[in-house]
C-alpha cells in the first residue's frame, strides 16, 4: 500500500537488508519475525514488497475499526485457546494462492505478542513452526529493529526448511535464535 509506505518513510528512517538473495516472488513462505510494536504487520508487508496474509489473534478483531483495518492487509483470526481446522484451512489457502506471476505468503510473529522488554525477545511460540509444517513451506525469518534514532531496520534472513526431526519446542528456538541474530535482540532465557 504506497499510502502506508509514504506514512512510515515520513515518521522513520526505514532500512531493509537482506543477508542472502532477495525472496523469490513464486515462492510461498511462512515469514516470522519478532513483534516490537502495532506498526510491524504494515512495514513488513510493505517494504518486503511481497504479498501476505497476517496470522492475527482473535482480541484485536473486537474493535470494529482496528478489524476493518487489519482485514486491509488479509488478516486470518486465529483463537490461541480454541484453534479451529478451519483456521488452518485459511492458512493454507493463503500459502497455496498464486496471482498475478506471484505467490503469497503468510506472517506471523514467534512471541505471538509484542516483547515486553525492548533489548530481547519473548519465548517463543509452536505456531509458527506448525504452520511451517503442516503446509510444507519455507521460513523466511525477519528481523525488526527500532532505534532510537527514529529508524527501523527490517533484517531479512536466508529462508529455511524446517528441520523435521527437532520437536517443535526445539524448533521453535532454533527459529527464535535464527531472528535474534537478524535483529540484535538477546535471546530469552530457557527453562
Amino acid at each position: 500500500m504506497p499510502i502506508v509506505v509514504f506514512f512510515f518513510r515520513f515518521k522513520y528512517k526505514i532500512k531493509v537488508e537482506y543477508t542472502s538473495q532477495k525472496p523469490k516472488r513464486d515462492t510461498n513462505y511462512l515469514v516470522v519475525s519478532n513483534h516490537r510494536s502495532m506498526n510491524d504487520p504494515p512495514i513488513i508487508s510493505s517494504f518486503l514488497n511481497m504479498p501476505m496474509a497476517f496470522i492475527a489473534k482473535k482480541e484485536l478483531f473486537t474493535n470494529s475499526i482496528f478489524a476493518f483495518l487489519i482485514s486491509l492487509y488479509s488478516a486470518i483470526l486465529i483463537d490461541r485457546e480454541n484453534t479451529k481446522k478451519s483456521t488452518f484451512d485459511l492458512t493454507k489457502k493463503a500459502l497455496n494462492t498464486k496471482r498475478f506471476a506471484g505467490a503469497w505468503s503468510s506472517s506471523i510473529f514467534i512471541e505471538g505478542t509484542r516483547s515486553k522488554d525492548p533489548h530481547s525477545l519473548g519465548l517463543p511460540n509452536n505456531g509458527a513452526i506448525f504452520i511451517a509444517r503442516l503446509n510444507k513451506v519455507p521460513i523466511l525469518p525477519v528481523g525488526i529493529t527500532y532505534t532510537d534514532k527514529k529508524e527501523i531496520i527490517i533484517k531479512v534472513g536466508e529462508a529455511y526448511e524446517v528441520d523435521r526431526s527437532l520437536e517443535l519446542d526445539d524448533a521453535a528456538w532454533d527459529c527464535l535464535e535464527r531472528i535474534s541474530k537478524l535483529c540484535d535482540y538477546k535471546m530469552p532465557l530457557r527453562d
